[in-house]
């Protein structure tokens, strides 16, 4: 029988997660067959040539490339760093070229146990250096207990998520409407609940969307509902208008007619001055809510943000399939940065959105912190997989698409920020006054539009644009 070889540890970190680690390896049979410490790094320079549990502090992190030769893979055992904290020593790991592992956040080693098994791969959170809120299920709880929620698109990336974290959260029932047949029976598969009712129609079908209003009764509605994919909307901006828009004055009216306390529009930051089908229909959306702000019978919150971790069509997901078969990876340019999140932190943060009552706005925006440059994630990511960039797999440049910028923004320059009781969810007032009259007129026309056979989708485009440049800009 031949006998399994033996990986070398080096631990970056000589505090108490490194010891803990330690002391999970060292006693167990099972796991010192499998592994074998050679030595610990920090940068407290008092700790280097010092021992921790009989294992020696070689040198200062910076240096750990100098010592590949004695190591195989790393572990980084310094869970309460900060995020520039974490970017300086993952970027000395990756000079090693070697396999590196961190052990979880604090609060998650509280809740697994102390062992090997906590030692987790680098994930794509780690990847773009934002630490994630915790998710606290009393929070949750004191919104959700034992209310009725209803979820658009609710077998959808982030709509799934909303469900699971209502389900978690004590939810009396929780009614999931969405279009796609195949994701209705994954979710169902998922999740095994007698509170959660899934049913397949589309928002665009105003009288079925009553007829489920009436039968349910929810408290909470939250919208999440969208046809999202940016490059694909470029060429069907009818459907792109009918469903985000006007399937989203469908669920508002639903809403509004049934009693609906609470009601929760997901927006994205592409709404901020548009430059494509998709953000155009989400600004619509939100201007639609904005409409009926003052309406005291429902309470109205919109919440904008920016790209999250894991949700389908994810450019991160894309490369990490690439990658696994050293297929070239294209971004369509060198500075083009994005913001990006976790969508488990992003639906916790949509549902405390019900919380905050402003008079000043129903729009709030989820601070993300700053924009990652997708160059940096793709050469990232390659080097997790052992790879090298532009060796075993190439990155290559194309040009911007249409509709795509360098860049996106959360906020326009009109709005002004107010903060709120809820960490990281802020407030946009807008400066602008808002002419309903003339909104109106502007959603009968542009219907017309819509379904004339003649005309183009760049005069409908025109449009829109020539109507409500002063909320678009």
């Amino acid at each position: 029988m031949t006998k399994s070889k033996i990986t070398r540890l080096a631990i970056v970190g000589a505090g108490g997660a490194a010891k803990n680690l330690i002391g999970s390896i060292a006693p167990s049979k099972s796991l010192s067959n499998k592994y074998k410490i050679t030595g610990l790094f920090d940068d407290d320079d008092k700790k280097i040539n010092t021992s921790i549990e009989g294992y020696k502090v070689l040198d200062k992190i910076s240096n750990i490339s100098k010592h590949t030769d004695f190591f195989d893979s790393i572990v980084i055992a310094v869970p309460s760093c900060t995020e520039s904290q974490f970017k300086k020593i993952y970027n000395y790991c990756l000079k090693t070229k070697k396999n590196i592992k961190t052990v979880p956040a604090y609060g998650e080693i509280l809740n697994s146990p102390q062992t090997i098994s906590s030692v987790r791969d680098i994930n794509i959170e780690d990847l773009i250096h934002r630490k994630e809120m915790p998710i606290n299920r009393k929070t949750i709880e004191e919104i959700i207990k034992d209310e009725i929620v209803l979820v658009t698109g609710g077998a959808g990336s982030i709509g799934s998520v909303i469900i699971k974290q209502c389900l978690n959260g004590s939810a009396k029932k929780v009614i999931c409407i969405d279009n796609s047949e195949f994701n209705t029976y994954n979710l169902q598969k998922e999740i095994s609940s007698k509170n959660l009712v899934c049913i397949t129609a589309d928002i665009k079908d105003k009288n079925l969307m009553e007829i489920y209003f009436k039968k349910f009764k929810p408290d909470i509605v939250f919208h999440a509902a969208a046809l999202k994919h940016v490059n694909l909307q470029e060429d069907d901006i009818r459907n792109t208008l009918l469903t985000n828009f006007y399937g989203t004055e469908n669920i508002l009216d639903c809403s509004e007619n049934i009693g609906v306390k609470d009601f929760v529009l997901i927006s994205t930051d592409k709404a901020v001055e548009p430059s494509n089908n998709m953000g155009l229909s989400k600004r619509l959306a939100e201007l639609l809510l904005s409409k009926r702000f003052d309406n005291k019978k429902i309470n109205l919150s919109i919440v904008r943000f920016g790209n999250v971790v894991g949700s389908s069509g994810s450019v991160l997901n894309l490369f990490s399939d690439l990658i696994r078969e050293k297929k070239d990876l294209l971004i369509t340019h060198p500075k083009v940065k994005r913001f990006f999140m976790s969508i488990e932190e992003a639906c916790y943060l949509v549902i405390q959105s019900i919380t905050i009552n402003s008079k000043k706005s129903n729009i709030c925006m989820i601070d993300m912190g700053n924009e990652i440059y997708i160059k940096d994630i793709a050469e990232t990511l390659i080097h997790l997989n052992n790879l090298v960039p532009n060796k075993d797999v190439n990155i290559k440049y194309s040009k911007l698409r249409k509709g795509e910028k360098l860049s996106e923004k959360l906020e326009y320059s009109f709005e002004r920020r107010i903060s709120t009781n809820v960490n990281k969810l802020i407030v946009l007032e807008s400066l602008n006054t808002f002419d309903e009259s003339d909104f109106e007129t502007f959603k009968i026309e542009l219907l017309k539009m819509i379904y004339a056979e003649n005309i183009k989708s760049s005069e409908i485009e025109f449009f829109i644009y020539k109507s409500l440049k002063k909320y678009l800009s």
